[in-house]
């Protein structure tokens, strides 16, 4: 689970979801 904080605009829902992407697509994520 990931918690960003921070002002709104600065990218925080792009890097959340970047991040979970990048971890699918690596298989360290399991169902």
């Amino acid at each position: 689970m990931i918690f960003v904080i921070g002002p709104a605009g600065t990218g925080k829902t792009y890097t959340s979801v970047a991040i979970a992407v990048k971890s699918l697509k690596n298989k360290q994520v399991k169902d």
